[in-house]
């Protein structure tokens, strides 16, 4: 069984509970009566496995979603991405033992779709009809290809300011009704929340606990393809606090199950690392880190830069921001922080082609009031 707990104050709701965050405002985390489950159960299973265990994320379902319905699984064949190494990047950052794991291979170009299987498939479980989110791209591009695979609604809110353009034509093209609001993402992801409280959609957005699951299912895959020899680093882009907290809350479940016999440490990588905000995610990446005895390195525009034209002409690509674990790693073993004998997996979150930040189309956009966007939905 799973049950939803909060991690500030321990208060219980029910896995099937369509309320998320706790009254307190903190995320709920999703808590599972795991069972012992050993290595060979997820080594026997992969790409010619009967679905749902040919995805990446379904495989490991005894860790991400135990006694979840294999009918009721809303997959795109996600995951199994693969684990390069490359004698370019090994000399780039210094170090022999180099591995990169690129989600950007994921079915909409993004890690996004490893969480977005489970929570759409708990969502249309549970009944839902119409799913939401806000987004600047890659969550709606996922949002959409899922929605549309379970033949449901699906609607983004997308800010005027930072929208990437290739991935919001991914949406559309998935059938999801855009609607563009003027400002910036928290101002709509605000909004988009006090929509969901209406009754008028169901949210899918950053803070929902069974994308963190789904999340979880990167570490878990690339232990698996290591034979369960834990790294001693896995460097990631802070941009994204989700996987920090996904990462570091299956790093501690593999260890708890016997999977691995060591914690690797986290290390996220950004050129603001060192938070301004102090929103709740930022701060619970932190505890992320902290739980993994890893760090955070701030990096400059210039190494994040020379990392991705490092993993371009390695002929692998990402986005820019998906180049800062590789940074970050690189800037470590300048430090002397990571040793000439240790070994580092660097996530790349999201494909070359999602590159750029074009901005939408903001002569047309909607005036950033509750009252537009409802009658914008009635429309």
């Amino acid at each position: 069984m799973a049950i939803l707990r909060c991690p500030a104050c321990s208060a219980e709701a029910a896995a099937s509970s369509r309320e998320l965050v706790c009254s307190c405002g903190e995320p709920f985390d999703v808590e599972h009566a795991f069972r012992l489950v050993g290595r060979e159960t997820f080594d026997a299973r992969g790409l010619h496995s009967p679905a749902p265990q040919d995805s990446g994320v379904w495989r490991f379902r005894e860790l991400v979603y135990p006694r979840f319905p294999s009918e009721a699984v809303i997959s795109l064949r996600e995951g199994n991405t693969p684990l390069y190494a490359s004698a370019a990047l090994r000399a780039f950052v210094g170090l022999e033992q180099v591995r990169l794991k690129h989600e950007g291979l994921n079915p909409t170009g993004s890690f996004a779709d490893r969480g977005m299987t489970v929570a759409v498939s708990r969502a249309a479980a549970n009944g839902a009809r119409h799913l939401a989110c806000a987004s600047t791209g890659a969550t709606a591009a996922s949002l959409a290809a899922y929605s549309a695979a379970a033949g449901l609604a699906c609607t983004a809110l997308v800010p005027s300011e930072g929208a990437h353009a290739a991935k919001l034509a991914q949406a559309r093209a998935f059938g999801a009704r855009t609607l563009v609001v003027r400002g910036d993402l928290e101002r709509v992801r605000v909004l988009a929340r006090e929509l969901a409280r209406s009754g008028a959609l169901e949210l899918v957005d950053e803070r929902n606990p069974f994308r963190i699951e789904g999340q979880k299912s990167i570490p878990f895959e690339l232990l698996a393809q290591l034979g369960w020899r834990a790294p001693d680093w896995i460097a990631l882009p802070a941009e994204n606090h989700g996987n920090a907290i996904a990462f570091a809350k299956a790093l501690r479940e593999a260890r708890y199950l016997g999977l691995i016999d060591r914690l690797p440490r986290l290390l996220a990588a950004g050129t603001e690392c060192a938070p301004a905000s102090r929103s709740r995610s930022a701060e619970r990446a932190s505890r992320a880190l902290a739980e993994t005895h890893g760090q955070a390195v701030d990096i400059s525009a210039e190494q994040l830069a020379s990392a991705k034209r490092a993993i371009d002409h390695a002929g692998l690509g990402c986005d820019l921001p998906s180049a800062a674990g590789l940074a970050g790693a690189s800037e470590l073993v300048r430090r002397g922080r990571i040793g000439p004998e240790e070994s580092v997996v660097v996530v790349l979150d999201s494909h070359l082609l999602a590159h750029g930040s074009d901005g939408a189309d903001s002569e047309s956009a909607l005036e950033p009031e509750l009252d537009v966007l409802r009658r914008a939905l009635e429309t």
